[in-house]
């Protein structure tokens, strides 16, 4: 995100994978183009600054179209009228600015949480289990054969520090 805010202007424009395929994704297609671009442009050299925020804007928005249509497709075939974003991607800023405009457009409710609860996936699970190999005792442990039986509770609410429109 860094990289792609320093640059202004249109950018070559990536492909979209999968766009028609329903909530199916995948970005090998945009890696493709992206590793073709660099090396049309730059040979086996690298890229220069310019031309790396170049290609991070331009893989940036790509990826924001994608996750936007694929987020919002769920609302159109089931009827609801609420969508929450969470995880490390909820902290791109892009993305919030597209679904947030993308919920006014639509008249749907968007709930994101603040940039602070946008952490990394694998980081929040990790930080899981380590806390329950401190909280739980060598029987629980050997009991315990998967994620799924791992003790947990929901604790994301939507307080006020969580931002809705729509």
């Amino acid at each position: 995100q860094a990289a792609a805010a320093r640059f202004h202007g249109h950018g070559k424009r990536l492909p979209r994978p999968m766009w028609n395929r329903g909530l199916e994704m995948s970005f090998s297609g945009l890696k493709t183009a992206l590793r073709e671009e660099v090396k049309k442009r730059c040979g086996n050299a690298e890229p220069d600054p310019q031309i790396t925020a170049e290609l991070a804007h331009s893989v940036q928005d790509a990826i924001v179209d994608v996750l936007a249509h694929t987020a919002c497709l769920p609302l159109e075939t089931t009827g609801y009228s609420t969508l929450t974003i969470g995880g490390g991607v909820a902290a791109n800023g892009p993305l919030r600015a597209r679904l947030k405009a993308l919920a006014h457009e639509r008249d749907f409710r968007l709930y994101v949480p603040p940039l602070h609860w946008c952490t990394d996936n694998a980081a929040m699970i990790g930080a899981a289990v380590g806390k329950m190999n401190t909280t739980m005792s060598i029987f629980e442990k050997s009991r315990s054969s998967s994620a799924a039986s791992m003790p947990c509770c929901a604790s994301f609410g939507l307080k006020s520090d969580t931002y809705c429109c729509g």
